[in-house]
Order: C-alpha cells, then sequence, then structure tokens
C-alpha cells in the first residue's frame, strides 16, 4: 500500500527508502528503526505514518511519548505492577516511542544540559 504523505515527511529521505520501510518488512522481522535528526526535521511525522502502515498491515502498535513511558514505568515500579506493564508492551508488535531525546523526555533538560553535568 502507498502512504503518500510520507514522502512529505523530510524531502532529504529517499523515496526508495520510505518504499521500503512502507512495506513493514522491518517490523516482520523484528527489526529495530531508530529516527534521528533535528528538531522539526519530519521525525515524528514519518513515525506516525510508519506506525499507521504498519497497523493498516495487521500489526499490532503502540505510540508512546518517551517521557509518557517512563512515567508510565516509574508509576507501575511503585505500584508493583512493573511486570504487567512491561508485558502489555511486549504484547505489540511495534512500539513508536516519539521525542526520545527532546526537553520534554528530559524533563525540561536538553542533551546539553547532561554533557555539562557529566550525564550521557
Amino acid at each position: 500500500m502507498k502512504w503518500p504523505h510520507l514522502y512529505d515527511a523530510n524531502p532529504n529521505i529517499e523515496a526508495a527508502t520510505i518504499n521500503t520501510l512502507s512495506t513493514c518488512d522491518w517490523v516482520r522481522k523484528g527489526a529495530p528503526l531508530c529516527l534521528i535528526g533535528d528538531s522539526g526535521t519530519g521525525k515524528s511525522h514519518l513515525l506516525i505514518g510508519l506506525g499507521s502502515a504498519a497497523a493498516m498491515a495487521g500489526f499490532k502498535v503502540r505510540y508512546v511519548l518517551a517521557s509518557k513511558l517512563a512515567n508510565e514505568l516509574v508509576e507501575a515500579a511503585d505500584d508493583r505492577q512493573l511486570t504487567k506493564t512491561i508485558n502489555r508492551y511486549g504484547r505489540v508488535d511495534l512500539r513508536c516511542i516519539d521525542e526520545l531525546g527532546s526537553n520534554r523526555a528530559r524533563g525540561g533538560r536538553t542533551a546539553e544540559d547532561d554533557r555539562v553535568k557529566g550525564g550521557k
């Protein structure tokens, strides 16, 4: 199935790459995909589009912001429900975790803040 909006995510991504990703063979094989780039380069757009393509192909997909996932895991641990929560995420074929390195996912800190303080 063609997903024309995926080609709009970032004009620097070759059409052949979009074609390959939209087949969802990488999901079928259990291969990870990490979208890295500057803010505003279409990573979230592409992530949501690829997740939608996977769902339409019959895969179980879950989209979550990294900050929400971290909070959910901490709360689950506090409630002694961590295994249950991890298992719930494990029952999907594709986990789309967005904004992994953003300020939102880092509690308002930037990567530079972490480097200055000796973090990674």
